[in-house]
């Protein structure tokens, strides 16, 4: 396992506007998944159960997700009732995408943790990009492409609502290590643009927002 004394490399899509295109993704489709996400927030009222605006805010991320990956090429998998999408390169190397819910630093300069507790299959994709993380800082990786070294194992798009601030923020990121059933550290963070909601009137105590909705993206700066 990796030391936590590894720096992480974070970037924004404000900096860097093409690195979703390593995912075969762009801005449109972050734009694209907010939309539904906002939806979900209308929906859910303070009838549902507690977890169902996180439990659909993960059906949804999965869902568009695979939506806009699937036609790009990518494949369905579903490892032990974990779904996931995954991109197979021409050197058998694999870039695997899982849709998680993430905590209070999800989308932030903070180091966040995934917000529930995950199984073995979680710590088996963890414990493998750690070790091919070891094995770049070796130098000891077969000769590919400085960007492909980068982009492939195992990445989590987090997802998390706040409501102090009323704005969804996700992240794209690369797990590095697992500690209690979390993930708690990644080598590499790519911060999405996040969704402010004060338009709608969408929190805990007011779930009457209008169908109408423009979505407002806010750059991380």
């Amino acid at each position: 396992m990796a030391s936590s004394s590894v720096a992480t490399s974070l970037s924004t899509t404000d900096e860097n506007p093409d690195i979703l295109g390593n995912f075969d993704l762009d801005i449109d489709d972050i734009i694209d998944l907010s939309s539904v996400l906002v939806r979900v927030d209308e929906e859910v009222t303070e009838n549902h159960p507690k977890s169902a605006l996180g439990t659909r805010y993960w059906h949804e991320c999965v869902a568009v997700l695979r939506e806009k990956l699937l036609a790009r090429g990518w494949q369905l998998e579903d490892a032990h009732n974990q779904p996931r999408v995954a991109l197979e390169y021409g050197n058998g190397a694999k870039l695997t995408l899982i849709a998680c819910g993430g905590d209070v630093n999800t989308g932030t300069n903070k180091m966040p943790k995934t917000r529930n507790s995950k199984g073995s299959q979680t710590q088996a994709a963890v414990n493998s990009n750690a070790y091919q993380h070891s094995l770049e800082l070796e130098n000891t990786l077969p000769s590919v492409s400085a960007s492909q070294e980068t982009f492939e194992g195992c990445w989590f798009f987090l997802v998390y609502h706040d409501s102090s601030l009323n704005e969804i923020r996700m992240e794209i990121s690369k797990p590095l290590e697992f500690s209690l059933g979390r993930i708690t550290n990644w080598s590499n963070r790519i911060i999405l643009p996040s969704v402010k909601l004060d338009n709608y009137s969408v929190n805990e105590d007011d779930f009457d927002a209008s169908p109408d909705i423009d979505i407002p993206i806010v750059p991380k700066g």
